[in-house]
């Protein structure tokens, strides 16, 4: 008869019970929760004799007005700085600003248009302005013209919108008999009457003054507001430009388009940009008309040039 023999090569290891089964076991776990029921109802009783020890003594409980203050309450403590970082951060990278190329740096309002970016600022931050070279912040009067930076105010906290200004209009209704000031513009048809065949063709609502300490002001990353200037006039101050922030953006584009097809761009350049309407009639008398309202007039075209780094000047 066969018999199956089984050999043990050493004694039986014996597994702890704690081992077989993680965790409380029901004993354990049932004291647990009742003395975690104990600990939230001794926390309770002692919040409601607090407020009932407050409110008996005529007093409005100090712990109830700290729990329930405003943060952006005067009393309250030091602002919250992660609101006016995150105020501008949603305005600095505001399509609706900078365009599809994410690089134009300008604002243009048209006069007395005293509206900007209300809907899109968080409840407690309020927006001031302050010219280019003073972050102080107070808010112009609607209708003046000039270049003011962006500022986000919350309480006593102000910070300015990094690489965004507003530029507010000088009307063109200050023109006087083709003049602003000792700036000559001419005049731009349809101005004294007449329907354009679009809106486009309309003489533009007002212009950009242009002093010594404005012309070098960044409008978008490649551009600066004296290179849309009209040529001549070179003693005249200030100058006036018309400049549309949709030219800048289309700009733009077409500099990252290059440079996402290889083509580095560097050292660009204005050769013509805004026209005023005197110097346009200028330039008529010695070439070819090519239509009643140019584009350059409208500030809304512009002639560019590109330079490869390792190109030589001139």
């Amino acid at each position: 008869m066969h018999q199956d023999h089984t050999l043990e090569l050493g004694p039986r290891r014996r597994e702890h019970r704690g081992l077989r089964r993680p965790g409380l076991s029901p004993r354990s776990e049932r004291w647990f929760r009742l003395g975690l029921a104990a600990l939230i109802a001794l926390f309770a009783a002692g919040w409601v004799l607090v407020l009932s020890s407050e409110a008996t003594a005529g007093a409005a409980p100090a712990l109830t007005r700290t729990v329930t203050a405003s943060p952006l309450a005067p009393g309250a403590p030091p602002e919250a700085a992660f609101l006016l970082d995150a105020a501008i951060r949603a305005v600095a990278g505001d399509s609706a600003y900078r365009g599809a190329s994410g690089e134009v740096r300008v604002i243009v309002r048209q006069p007395a248009d005293s509206t900007l970016l209300a809907d899109s600022l968080p409840l407690g931050v309020a927006i001031e302005y302050a010219p280019v070279a003073d972050t102080t912040g107070r808010s112009p009067a609607a209708g003046l013209a000039g270049v003011w930076n962006v500022l986000l105010r919350v309480r006593d906290a102000v910070r300015s919108v990094p690489d965004l200004v507003v530029i507010d209009l000088v009307p063109l209704a200050e023109k006087r008999h083709g003049q602003i000031g000792e700036y000559l513009v001419g005049d731009w048809p349809f101005e004294q009457g007449g329907r354009p065949r679009t809106p486009a063709y309309a003489p533009p609502a007002g212009l950009i003054r242009v002093t010594p300490d404005n012309r070098d002001l960044p409008v978008s990353r490649h551009f600066r507001l004296d290179d849309f200037l009209t040529k001549g006039q070179d003693a005249v101050w200030p100058k006036y430009v018309a400049m549309s922030p949709r030219l800048l953006d289309k700009l733009e584009l077409t500099i990252q388009r290059l440079e996402a097809t290889g083509t580095p761009v560097d050292h660009v350049g204005v050769i013509s940009g805004f026209r005023t309407p005197s110097y346009n009639v200028e330039r008529r008398r010695y070439q070819r008309p090519r239509g009643p309202v140019p584009a350059h007039v409208r500030g809304c075209h512009g002639l560019v040039r590109g330079q490869r780094p390792e190109w030589p000047d001139g």
